[in-house]
This record gives C-alpha cells, structure tokens and sequence, in this order.
C-alpha cells in the first residue's frame, strides 16, 4: 500500500494539506492506492491493456478512495464529466459513511453534500456491497426522483469495462427503483414519496428496513419526527445485519436550514442536530473503538453533525459575493449559504439586527483539547498559564439540560473555550474539572453555579488544597441557633464561606439584567458559536421571566453570566485576582496578564511535574523520557534549595506544554 501523491485529482492532495495543517496525523487516507502498479494509469484512458483493466477493478472493489478519487465522474453541461472535487465536508461525510457513523451534513449550496453522498452509494451499490437495500427519501417525490437519475447518470460515466460485467437481464431502472441483479450484487436503492399524514409518515418510517437510509433536506420533510421515529427500530436491523456481514450501513441525512420556530419539520431538525456531537478532526486519528466511544458519550442520539462553511471548504470572497448577487432572497442567502436557522417568534428576546454583530464575531475552534472521552473547542491559542475563569453550569447528564464549561479571559471578558455536554454525569464531570484545573491550567479561577448538582462537586474540589484558593466564594450572613445555659433559644448571625454562586430568581434576574447590555455593547466577547445560538433562541415570556424557547437550551448563557454575576456583584475577584467589575479593553501591544508570579506560582507548578509523565504517555507523539527523567531531577534538586525560581518554573512547564501540544501555525 502507497499514498499516490502523483493523483491528477488536485482536490485530494488539497485537502490532504488541509488536514495536516488542522493537526491531522492521518491526512494521507484519501490518496491510498494498494496496487502501486496503478500510479499514473488513467482509469479512463480508451488505450488501456487488458491487466491494466483487471487491476483498476480490483483496485475499485478494494478502495472506494481511489473510486472517488480517480473513477468518478461528474456529469456537467457540454463535457462527458467533471473528475470528484474533494473538500473537506464531502470528505467527512464519506469518512462517517465508510466507518459506518449515523450522520447528517450541512454545507452551502451546491457544494457537493447530496453528490457526495450520491457517489457513495454509487460505489456501494456496484462494488462495495452484496444485498444491500438503500432507501432515498426527500422533501418531495420530484427531488427523491431526481436523486436517484443523479445516481443513474454518474453511474453511467463509469468506464464501461467495470460495469459491462455487472449487467442481468433482470435489472430495474425507473423511477423508483434501480436494482442491480447480477448474482454478485443483488442490490437495490428504492425511491420512496414523501410523507403528506401521520398516519403515512408512520407506515412511511416502519418500512425502512433498509441497511442504508439517505434522507436528503431533512430540515424540510414534513412528519420527519414520525417518520425518524418509526424507521429506527426497523432500520436498526437491517444495520445489524450488516454489521455481521461486513458490508456498509448507516443513516444519511443532508440538509439546508430552515425556521426553526415557525415549521414543525425545521424546528425538530434544529434540535435533533444540536443533539448530536460535532464531527472533529481528532476522529480522523481514532481507532473505530475510540470513535465510537466518543461518539456514545457525546451524542444524544448517536449522530454525528458535519457542518463547514464556505470559506472552510475552500470558497473565496469572490465566490461568495458572486452567490450574494445572484440571490434574491436575504433568508435565502442565510439557509443557503451561512448556514443559519430562521427564526420568526415575535417574543424573541433580541430582534434580528441585534444578532448580526454576534454572529459576526462567531469563530470556529482552533483546537481541541481532548482529555479522556471528552473534548473542550478552543477558539484561540490557549496560554498554559493564563488565569482563565472557568466557569460552570451543572447538569444531572440525564439528556435533558447540558453540564457547560466557559472558558473566560480575565481582562475583556471573551470566550476562550467552552464544553458542552448533555450526557457527562457529575462524577465524570467533576474528574474533568479537576484535570483541567490540576494538569493543564494551574492558575485558572473556578466558579460554579450551586445547584444541586454543583454543591456535591463545590464539596469535593473545595478540599483539593491546590484548587481551593482559586474557587469563587463568597462571606454570607447565616441566622443559627443557640441554646444557652438557661435553655433559652437565641438567633445569632453568623458570617459563613459558601463556595459557588445560587442562582436564585433574585440572582437569576440580576444575572439576564446584564445581559443586554453584553449583547450590544460587547457583541465580540461572545465569540463562541453555543453562545450565539442559545442567545438567539432567548424569549421573554409574558410574566417578564426570560428563558430558552420551547426545546431550546440556555446552558452556555447561564454558565457566562455566572462569572458575570459573579464579578460585578462581588468583590471576591476584584480583591483577590484583580480582575475588574467590567471589562477592560485590550491593546494587543500591551497585554496583561493574570498569571501568578513568585514563589507561590513556582509551587503551583511543581506540583504538576509528578503528572507529567501520565500526560507525555497520553500523548505519545511528545514523548521524550530523557528530557521528563532530568526535569524530574532538578525538581528535586530545586525542592531541596528551596531556590525554584519562578522564571525557571515558567521556562519548564512552557517547554513541556509545547512537547505535548504541537501547534501548526
């Protein structure tokens, strides 16, 4: 097996590049080539030998790689077809489809999601399967149709000489129906009608017993609930059938957004995808067992979500103001082209104006930092060393509400990172606060709401001696009892040190009290695209309560405010850490930092040596064992003097953090 690096397919080395530059140790997948033999020989080349033909199509059945990248061609007007153009969404999803992962892709418009798709099951039905049943299904009869002639036409532009042996006599081609019946295939995609009862919508989904269900525009399916409902069980049989077998399954969907408030279809697209965990490029790194564990512990319903935008994919500026122009309809160009759900409710607590700037200032993450099952999404740099506020808003992990990690700058008050996630229970998430608070940010602040949830894990890392001095606290007057020698009751307040912030109606009031003005007058610190979207889905109900719409979430919101609330309400910050009631302005020339200085801060990170070792081992691409053994024996050396200077200890753990980290700048 070789990479062909000599493909004339540029797309592949293209994103090839991408991947590396994103971090990707496996970013050469897509050019695989197992018979080297191959190199330079052109599938479609009329002068082809004999053996030259045997080899592509043994190539072919083998490779759905080299399929895509040297075989298939796309029909367009005036040629006899375009070679595939990879990009990085089309790629995800045919990376889901060939490890057997339930997904749905959303990509602007005419950026290859449905044809990618098309194309995978064009080798699947003539190469990759045997009895196999495919099922395509649209907003209306008319586009199912027309997916299915998109699948007739590529196929017909394979080179004759990988099809001619695989026609029967008996097979089908129409409308409904393409079935390959050669007794080495025996494969069948079936075009079904849309759904127009929910009496049909549940028949409809109870006859999917299809390995393979393509669901394309599911943001526009009317019933898609019922339907979804109902095909899972029937699918799920078929799929597990195929797992035995060793031949391809899973649940495809496409779609573009739609109102998320207004249709019943795009409302419930909208929260059956923000329910699902976000398609990373650490999955391309993953054994399938580790995939899958990630995905079982991030996903509520076991989807993975692609989503790229146009300038992700490799669109340029010119292209997209040359789409902008041709694009009539303003809502048009938000679906089709940003990506972005509508939304019509006329109790929204943020008119739509008020939203632009945010989702302006929205960034995609830069990094992620992966410790254990989990994943926090940077969208900056990190600094090590920086005294981030990590803030926290808890939830059971039942499902039902997510448990939220906000990553906050101490100086302007902008989103660094965040985590979230519905299934993560309390011990789980208690561990990975203590991870991230002990190994990788060993100045960072902590404060978390005191809920239920939140008390039990303010209980346990308010004894951890080397997180303790950084949690929010607060001295509150507390009325007890008191029986004295004569056996009166006497009241007496008393001041006591409670950990966390209550988030009473009181509080709760005062923290959405803030919030406008954080909206439209610090519109950039919001950065984080959870954020946005938890603002955008804000109402306030006719009693003045503010909270998240039906179905929605208002997790990340609760868990910024609550260092909000925290830092203007409070002097804890102010006195301690010197951070501010508001925030300050950067200047990039100047920045100011947080980070601990003196012998204190060089304790701190000593501290961390001993886990040093466990994080190398984790990482294994950043192991040094010569450099980890001396750095271990000058700690010792530094602890007996009792001269570790701080400089040093910042020298150290920098020049250990970027022999785990590995940046690509």
């Amino acid at each position: 097996m070789i990479y062909d690096i000599h493909t004339r397919n540029k797309s592949f080395l293209k994103v090839s590049q991408q991947l590396r530059q994103k971090g990707v140790k496996n970013n050469k997948f897509m050019l695989v080539l197992y018979d080297e033999r191959l190199v330079g020989v052109n599938p479609h080349d009329p002068n082809l030998t004999a053996v030259e033909k045997a080899r592509i199509n043994v190539e072919v059945r083998r490779n759905r790689w080299y399929f895509l990248r040297e075989v298939v061609r796309i029909p367009t007007t005036g040629s006899m077809g375009i070679p595939y153009e990879l990009n990085l969404g089309n790629l995800a999803q045919s990376f889901s489809a060939w490890k057997n992962l339930n997904f749905i892709s959303l990509l602007p418009r005419q950026q290859g999601k449905t044809i990618g798709c098309i194309c995978d099951d064009v080798w699947v039905m003539n190469f990759g399967s045997t009895n196999c049943q495919i099922i395509y299904l649209n907003k209306q009869f008319p586009d199912a149709i027309e997916n299915g002639r998109r699948y007739k036409n590529i196929r017909a532009l394979l080179p004759e000489y990988l099809i001619k042996p695989l026609r029967s006599k008996d097979d089908k081609d129409n409308q409904i129906e393409k079935y390959n019946a050669h007794e080495s295939l025996k494969n069948q995609i079936l075009i079904k009608s849309s759904a127009t009862s929910t009496e049909m919508a549940d028949k409809l989904g109870r006859g999917l017993t299809s390995a393979i269900v393509y669901i394309d525009e599911l943001a526009f399916v009317n019933h898609n609930k019922i339907i979804y409902d109902a095909c899972v069980p029937a699918w799920k049989t078929a799929a597990e059938n195929a797992a035995k077998n060793g031949v391809p399954y899973g649940l495809h969907f496409t779609t573009t957004p739609n109102n998320k408030d207004e249709a019943k279809a795009g409302k419930w697209a909208y929260q059956f995808i923000h329910a699902q965990c976000r398609f990373k490029y650490q999955f391309y790194d993953m054994s399938d067992d580790e995939l899958k564990d990630f995905i079982k512990h991030n996903s509520q319903n076991n989807f993975v979500w692609i989503q790229y935008s146009w300038q992700e994919i490799g669109r340029s500026q010119q292209w997209f103001e040359d789409m902008k122009q041709q694009m009539s309809s303003l809502s048009k160009l938000k679906r089709e082209l940003l990506l972005e759900w509508t939304k019509s409710t006329e109790n929204g607590l943020f008119h739509e104006e008020d939203l632009v700037p945010i989702y302006n200032g929205v960034k995609d993450p830069v990094f992620n930092l992966k410790i254990g099952k989990y994943m926090i999404d940077f969208y900056e740099k990190p600094d090590f060393l920086e005294r981030y506020i990590m803030s926290c808003d808890v939830s059971g992990g039942t499902g039902k509400d997510n448990s939220v990690i906000t990553f906050i700058d101490p100086v302007d008050f902008h989103i660094v990172a965040d985590f979230r996630n519905p299934k993560i229970d309390t011990d789980d998430f208690r561990r990975l606060i203590e991870e991230l608070m002990s190994m990788y940010f060993p100045n960072a602040l902590l404060v978390i709401e005191r809920n239920s949830y939140g008390k039990n894990i303010l209980d346990y890392l308010m004894k951890k001696p080397n997180i303790e001095p950084r949690m929010f606290r607060e001295l509150r007057n507390r009325t007890a009892e008191r029986v004295t020698e004569d056996g009166i009751n006497v009241k007496q307040k008393r001041k006591t040190l409670v950990y966390g912030v209550d988030t009473t109606s009181s509080s709760r009031k005062q923290m959405f009290d803030l919030l406008p003005n954080i909206v439209h007058e610090e519109a950039a610190s919001i950065v984080s695209p959870r954020l946005a979207e938890d603002i955008a889905n804000l109402v306030e109900l006719p009693n003045g309560r503010i909270e998240a719409d039906e179905d929605a979430h208002d997790d990340n919101i609760m868990s910024y405010l609550i260092f909000r609330w925290a830092v203007y309400y409070s002097e804890f910050f102010k006195q301690r850490f010197g951070i501010g009631h508001t925030p300050s302005i950067k200047d990039p020339s100047k920045k100011r930092s947080f980070r601990r200085t003196g012998s204190a801060a060089a304790l701190d990170l000593t501290e961390k040596i001993n886990h040093i070792e466990r994080k190398v081992n984790y990482t294994a691409s950043a192991y040094d064992r010569q450099f980890i053994e001396a750095l271990k024996v000058q700690e010792m050396k530094d602890q007996a003097s009792g001269d570790f200077e701080y400089a040093q200890s910042k020298s150290t753990h920098n020049s250990l953090l970027d022999k785990i980290v590995k940046w690509n700048d």
